[in-house]
């Protein structure tokens, strides 16, 4: 060998680097193929494939201090800082990859503060992000139809159409939604989940049950958490796709770290013509406005310059656009009277929010946020508009944490102004008579474990709800008196339990919980002003459930299975009264009392070679237990079931992915339930039941480069989720996916 080719090779050798190398498995002890390992030193990274074999490396490295991060899709993130000498041997590393099902994800809602799934005491579901990507799910809405305990219900035949939450068998604005920390309800409570896109999402997390003690009013029975993707390794990630029924998206996203600044990004546009075309036998004419578009962007920039030091500032906008052709299918009454060609929804939404973390001590931590929420939507029959409603809401909050070796605390506070205008909101002369709310809330929670299988969170929240004051309105379908300023106050305490009847391992536990809690919800916008009775108070609620959780064979299977019962006080309805040869009025009040009981399970379990399977059934039972006026609420009467709260509703799927393809198949249905007229709400009907089928898969082409398609409704089935809205037929979707960086 030449000596200058000697030289060569020996100065290009850093001097004192030391090679890292070291092997993946399971929890038992199979190697993990297809694993990433992330090498992380300030704003470098480096990165290497496992091999068939679990192995990896050698990678050779200068001194200093690594961050080392091992992601495998269905596989909890492994992370361990690693330090390189100056001279030294090489360094094995070892690493046991968790499968996700084993409860080791932290999430960050149904406590004040992060949390092990497997320890939480309440009944949580994380939807990650492996999940979105494997299923090839748009929105947020579908993602939902997963969770047991949560009716996931549209009105329209394809996307864009009003998508209703029924969590455990409450009304449709009993579930309070955040992104991020950030409410996106409506004045009341009110949310679409149609138009929420995953572009960007980490993961969802839905807690069922009363969390009101901690969350206020309006998280009557659950909450949806959405937690988008901010910081970690930079990756730039954009798709494409299109197909049936003239629909194309394109979406993309983006988030990652340099130096002290982290950051993330998001943007999804959708447009699709749904049933535009189709021939509607009964009506002799062809659908001709029902198509749907929407873009949505979001962007997260945040700062640290230490851990537990934190401000981040996030902004999020929206807008889409839907034709209205009204429920052109069952038509039990005789009521529609042809194809709208003209009615036509719009919207825009915008999010702002500046949210801190500063830890000063080991046990002190402090949570700042400041936010703001705009929705605005129209509906206009050509160039005319019929209807306009704004809602607006300002909210801060500031929580304080505390641990100790004890009871671990939370204390907080927080204020929320919010305001809806309506063209359906107007006093005498039509003159418009806004409805504004002033909310302040304070609250305290404590934490305590008894060893390590043991723990105990109770928790009050005390909410004083101020109301402005509300001009008369002399219309006769209103009627409405003046009324002065109102406040209420209620109070909702909750508790939570859990017990490992064992000791909690990997390997496997069983796990025994228990929740109760009083709730409140604010009537909505229109509740108080198209009334004669402004005078509303929150519905109430009480709930209770219990449950079991067990996991087996090394957290390869797990069952759960939780039991509830809700108790509905002062339920809201309206009353309309038509005089003979008049006008008719509409008198809502605090009428009904009201039982809701049913039973969740689920089964999640893991096999070998990327295979996964998933299946969940709620049954559920309703009625109207009381009410405190002497005639019934049309189309209620006591004993009556609630509509559009289905008695058995199940999802089941079966996925497979690896490091360069995936598949998945999933079913999901529900029984027949009652429902109502579509036209006037006037009379109740049955709405039969369906199932429904659902196929794709994706292959990766290197490792930039990935293809992907899905087919819903697979056999074709005809069916309304909500009587008298068809759902779409077969429909196929193919895409491209592009991605860059780690």
């Amino acid at each position: 060998m030449p000596l200058w080719s000697l030289v060569v090779a020996l100065l290009a050798i850093p001097l004192g680097n030391q090679a890292l190398h070291g092997r993946i498995v399971d929890s038992v002890g199979q190697p993990v193929s297809g694993a990433a390992v992330l090498i992380l030193r300030g704003g470098q990274v480096q990165s290497t494939i496992v091999s068939g074999d679990g192995t990896f490396g050698p990678v050779s490295l200068p001194p200093g201090d690594y961050q080392v991060q091992v992601t495998a899709p269905g596989f909890q993130t492994f992370q361990q800082t690693v330090t390189i000498g100056e001279q030294g041997q090489d360094i094995e590393l070892k690493v046991t990859l968790l499968l996700q099902v084993a409860g080791e994800v932290v999430v960050v809602t149904g406590a004040q503060v992060d949390e092990l799934l497997a320890r939480m005491p309440d009944r949580v579901t994380v939807i990650d992000r492996q999940d979105i990507r494997v299923l090839q799910l748009d929105t947020v809405g579908d993602a939902l139809r997963a969770v047991p305990g949560l009716g996931v219900l549209t009105s329209g035949t394809g996307p864009g159409g009003l998508t209703n939450l029924f969590p455990r068998g409450g009304p449709s604005d009993y579930a309070l939604i955040l992104i991020d920390g950030i409410a996106q309800n409506r004045f009341g409570g009110g949310f679409d989940a149609a138009h929420l896109d995953t572009a960007g999402i980490e993961r969802i997390e839905v807690v069922r049950g009363p969390q009101s003690a901690l969350y206020g009013s309006g998280a009557t029975n659950a909450i949806v958490q959405v937690v988008t993707r901010h910081g970690g390794p930079s990756r730039v990630d954009a798709s494409a796709e299109g197909g049936s029924f003239g629909t194309w998206r394109v979406a993309g996203s983006g988030a990652g770290t340099r130096g002290r600044w982290i950051w993330g990004t998001a943007a999804d546009r959708l447009v699709t013509s749904n049933a535009d075309g189709q021939w509607v036998e009964r009506w002799q004419a062809r659908v001709t406005n029902d198509d749907y578009s929407r873009l949505n962007a979001s962007g997260s920039v945040g700062w640290s310059d230490q851990p537990g030091h934190m401000v981040r500032a996030d902004v999020r906008l929206g807008q889409h656009e839907r034709g209205e052709p009204g429920p052109f299918g069952s038509n039990p009454l005789g009521l529609y009277r042809g194809l709208d060609d003209s009615s036509r929804d719009f919207a825009r939404s915008s999010m702002v929010g500046l949210t801190a973390n500063w830890s000063d001590t080991g046990e002190y931590r402090h949570h700042f946020q400041l936010n703001q929420t705009t929705d605005l939507s129209e509906r206009r029959d050509g160039d005319a508009l019929r209807a306009r409603e704004r809602t607006r809401r300002i909210s801060a909050a500031y929580q304080l944490d505390l641990d100790r070796s004890i009871l671990d605390w939370s204390a907080g506070t927080s204020w929320r102004y919010e305001r809806a205008d309506s063209t359906d909101l107007t006093a005498t002369g039509a003159t418009p008579a806004p409805v504004a709310r002033f909310f302040s809330e304070w609250f305290l929670e404590g934490r305590r474990r008894l060893g390590d299988r043991i723990a105990l969170t109770g928790g009050v929240q005390i909410e004083i709800i101020e109301r402005g004051p509300l001009p008369a309105d002399a219309d006769p379908a209103v009627a409405r008196p003046p009324a002065n300023r109102t406040f209420t106050w209620p109070i909702m305490p909750k508790f939570s339990a859990s017990w490992f009847v064992g000791p909690f391992s990997s390997r496997g536990w069983t796990k025994l919980r228990l929740d109760a809690g009083l709730s409140a919800k604010a009537p909505t916008a229109l509740e108080i002003a198209i009334t004669d009775n402004p005078t509303l108070q929150p519905e109430r609620s009480g709930s209770v459930d219990a449950g079991i959780e067990h996991a087996m064979y090394a957290g390869r299977l797990l069952f759960e299975a939780d039991g509830f019962r809700t108790r509905y006080t002062d339920m809201i309805f309206a009353i309309a009264t038509v005089p003979v040869g008049g006008v008719p009025t509409y008198h809502v009040d605090n009428i009904a009392q009201v039982r809701a009981s049913g039973a969740e399970v689920s089964t999640i379990w893991i096999g070998g070679h990327g295979l996964r399977a998933r299946v969940a059934f709620t049954w559920l039972d309703t009625d109207v237990l009381a009410l405190t006026r002497p005639a019934a609420i049309p189309p209620y009467a006591v004993g009556d079931p609630l509509v559009r709260r289905p008695p058995r509703q199940a999802y089941a799927e079966l996925t497979w992915s690896s490091a360069r393809a995936s598949a998945f198949v999933t079913t999901g249905g529900r029984s027949r339930m009652t429902d109502v007229d579509p036209n006037s709400g006037s009379a109740i009907f049955d709405n039969p039941g369906y199932v429904t089928l659902a196929v794709g898969g994706s292959l990766s082409i290197g490792r930039q480069f990935e293809l992907f398609a899905h087919a819903r409704n697979l056999l074709n089935r005809s069916y309304e989720e909500v009587l008298g809205y068809p759902m779409l037929g077969r429909s196929i979707q193919v895409g491209i996916r592009v991605v860059r960086g780690h």
